[in-house]
């Protein structure tokens, strides 16, 4: 994919990230998204076709954006530096 300068690199794939971020991918194609998180079981299940969470619609989101422009991983070491860097909150 071809740098924009707008890439978004998000801290945390739970409840509010990862669905955040599916939608992001979905709506700007041009943008891409990674999501990291230290959990290997976590970033697993984003990584398959049974999702850690439920919401609506979603699973349809994550698997025609993941791959393409929306990417799930654990390599920290990896993160895209000249992207934005987004942390969601945790929700309890």
């Amino acid at each position: 994919m071809q740098k924009n300068g707008e890439d978004i690199c998000c801290i945390g794939a739970g409840y509010v990230s990862g669905p955040t971020m599916a939608v992001v991918a979905l709506k700007c194609p041009d943008i891409e998204v990674a999501v990291v998180d230290i959990s290997v079981p976590r970033i697993n299940a984003w990584n398959s076709d049974q999702l850690p969470i439920y919401e609506p619609g979603l699973d349809e989101v994550v698997k025609q954006c993941r791959g393409k422009n929306l990417f799930f991983s654990t390599d920290v070491d990896k993160l895209p530096l000249d992207a934005w860097l987004k942390d969601m909150p945790a929700v309890s």
